[in-house]
């Protein structure tokens, strides 16, 4: 059983106006902005940008790691925030982290089977079940249990990432952030890891936050995408949204994506964004996206709007028509077809 009892009402994570920085300092600038995001039972959320939009800065905030300055993280329904000691330490274990590196979040030092049991009780206690515990967890990933007594330096990339996910499943969590958790690892091993999560999360009900750059893994695996640009969401929506882009931003991402002509050659249709995005710390004054948008003033000079004013995330009435919700931070959001797609395969 779960350590937080779940009602059936509450989404298993909520972050609610969250906003966060580093350092202590009252004049160190906040580099996560407002964000919203729910995630319910048995669904994905994926969380996508380029590097610098505030992706790890959010996993790190929802798995603890990094205290938002204001807002409010709630685990089935509980603020996590009020929460101290013992009664922070257990709520916190059902939310667990896939790193992105699995090589160094194991101890070169330890076996696979200490590294499990650590997982499952980091008191050090052994109970008399523990043996089988970790013999299931390595099933779990598919894994050989005979191999628990050999150290990490003895696997492979994706084998490492599979006693990643047992480490993370050793709780029984209710959530898993996982973060860029194929980015090392070749094109093949990357489906088996991303059919792996899918089976698990299919067969125990967790909810699921995909962290990646990677706009195809996103489609595969997520119910629902948000779309990260200078620590704020700028679009959230469905998988139709990486179809038909609101947000001149994942209009960008979407186009990035290389298609492969008949010789075989990759090309890109996406429009060419002069400026690199800025910090994520001083962003840009209104639009976070206006000195690098195809849409906005450096292109239409008459929408100056977009560098007075920031646009806030609102539902627009276009997504009524095809029956699902979708929020986007634009003065001009583009309008999509009506058409919604099935859940694709790999």
């Amino acid at each position: 059983m779960s350590a937080v009892e779940r009602s059936d009402e509450a989404p298993a994570l909520q972050a609610l106006g969250v906003s966060a920085g580093y350092g202590s300092g009252r004049r160190t600038p906040d580099v996560l902005h407002d964000i919203d995001l729910s995630v319910d039972p048995s669904r994905a959320l994926g969380v996508v940008g380029e590097s610098g939009s505030g992706k790890s800065t959010l996993a790190r905030v929802l798995v603890g790691q990094l205290r938002g300055r204001s807002g409010q993280v709630l685990l089935a329904g509980t603020d996590v925030g009020p929460l101290r000691g013992q009664a922070l330490r257990d709520i916190r274990r059902q939310i667990q982290l896939i790193p992105q590196d699995p090589y160094a979040s194991l101890d070169p030092r330890m076996s696979i089977r200490q590294a499990l049991q650590e997982a499952i009780e980091p008191q050090g206690r052994r109970h008399p079940g523990m043996r089988e515990r970790v013999s299931e967890l390595l099933r779990t990933v598919a894994l050989d249990p005979g191999a628990a007594d050999r150290r990490p330096h003895e696997f492979s990339g994706g084998q490492r990432q599979r006693i990643a996910i047992a480490r993370a499943l050793a709780v029984e969590p209710e959530v898993l952030i996982a973060d860029e958790v194929t980015s090392s690892l070749d094109s093949s091993v990357q489906a088996e890891i991303l059919n792996l999560l899918r089976s698990i999360q299919a067969r125990t009900g967790v909810a699921m936050v995909f962290i990646t750059h990677d706009l195809s893994v996103a489609n595969y695996m997520c119910d629902e995408i948000a779309v990260m640009y200078l620590g704020r969401i700028v679009e959230r929506g469905g998988r139709r949204l990486l179809s038909s882009p609101e947000h001149p931003y994942t209009r960008v991402l979407v186009d990035s994506i290389p298609r492969f002509g008949a010789m075989g050659e990759g090309t890109s249709r996406a429009t060419v964004i002069i400026e690199e995005a800025a910090d994520p710390a001083h962003p840009p004054s209104g639009c976070p996206f206006h000195p690098r948008c195809p849409q906005g003033p450096r292109f239409h000079p008459d929408r100056s709007v977009c560098v007075s004013t920031r646009p806030t995330l609102t539902v627009h009435g276009a997504e009524e028509r095809v029956g699902e919700e979708r929020a986007t931070a634009c003065h001009f959001p583009l309008l999509p077809p009506t058409t919604t797609p099935s859940r694709p395969g790999l």
